[in-house]
């Protein structure tokens, strides 16, 4: 019952997650390419990580690695005249998807648990 519950807590936050960063992407404006990359990164990561599509460790490499790629162009192009909630919210994604990736290679357990720490990460993108 507790991987059950796990796997829709998953989806859950993962479907908040991204509805939230489509929100503050359609109003951050400059920042929408940025926060796209990373909702639809998170979008395909979040279904590996609840089972909803088979776990594939190369795909959520790959995810992890765009995430990490949106992180630096942002970091490079927009961070100086972007908000600090996104300036925070790239860190913390930089870091999670760094664990990401690591968990990625270890299987798919590893990977729904730093899942979580992704998350957490994206939804500071969506606070003031």
């Amino acid at each position: 019952i507790k991987e059950s519950v796990m796997k829709k807590l998953t989806v859950i936050f993962a479907v908040m997650a991204l509805l939230g960063g489509l929100t503050t992407a359609h109003a951050a404006g400059g920042q929408s390419a940025f926060l796209e990359a990373i909702n639809k990164s998170m979008k395909i990561s979040g279904q590996m990580a609840s089972g909803k599509v088979p776990f594939n460790p190369a795909k959520a490499l790959k995810e992890m690695k765009n995430i990490q790629k949106a992180v630096v162009a942002f970091q490079t192009n927009e961070a100086a005249k972007a908000s600090k909630n996104l300036v925070d919210c790239a860190a913390l994604l930089q870091k999670a998807s760094t664990k990401g990736a690591a968990a990625a290679k270890a299987g798919q357990g590893a990977f729904k648990a730093a899942y979580g720490d992704l998350v957490n990460g994206h939804k500071a993108c969506n606070t003031k």
